[in-house]
């Protein structure tokens, strides 16, 4: 006999997919927006070859695009949340290389020239909860109505992970500064 699949409340596949979605075409819109700079931030890395470097730039945030978009569909939900798993698993692989060739501080082109951070662990680990948060958005979701209240609570659900997403990059942004400051001052 095959164990059925527990399913989760919609509310809380709705919040982690809208999140998700809001998250991924943000980083998406970006990047798209200043194509030079998001390619000389994976230049950067010294992982793709400069012959095939345009066309990872664009494929990237097309890809974010995509699975933002099909993260809210329930008939796409589990290939595109597989698709953005998948590029959170290469862009963390990407930022372990380089911290281990000791190379930290390159920009890691997460929000193209909009906020620059240099590599990390901490990128490893919010790429970890990045991914927990899209199996949340792919879970089978339980049959009901959704009413008013519902929808508030997605829609106030999903913008405070939202918030706390990228208040966390800024502050991991300004890290570095923050610690030369605290020496400096300490």
């Amino acid at each position: 006999m095959v164990p059925e699949i527990p399913s989760i409340d919609p509310v809380v596949g709705w919040v982690a997919a809208l999140a998700v979605a809001a998250i991924f075409a943000g980083s998406s819109a970006i990047k798209l927006a200043n194509l030079p700079a998001f390619r000389a931030a994976l230049s950067d890395y010294r992982i793709v070859p400069e012959s095939v470097e345009l066309p990872v730039a664009v494929a990237i945030p097309l890809g974010e695009m995509i699975g933002a978009a099909g993260i809210l569909l329930n008939t796409q939900r589990a290939l595109s949340g597989s698709l953005l798993i998948a590029l959170l698993v290469v862009f963390s692989i990407a930022i372990a290389v380089n911290i281990a060739r000791g190379r930290r501080d390159i920009d890691c082109g997460c929000f193209g020239p909009a906020l620059r951070q240099t590599l990390s662990a901490s990128m490893l680990v919010r790429n970890g909860g990045l991914v927990a948060l899209c199996g949340i958005a792919m879970a089978p979701r339980s049959v009901r109505a959704l009413g008013f209240l519902d929808v508030t609570t997605i829609a106030a659900g999903a913008a405070s992970i939202v918030i706390l997403y990228i208040g966390v990059n800024f502050l991991m942004a300004n890290a570095p500064m923050l610690r030369e400051f605290e020496a400096r001052y300490a």
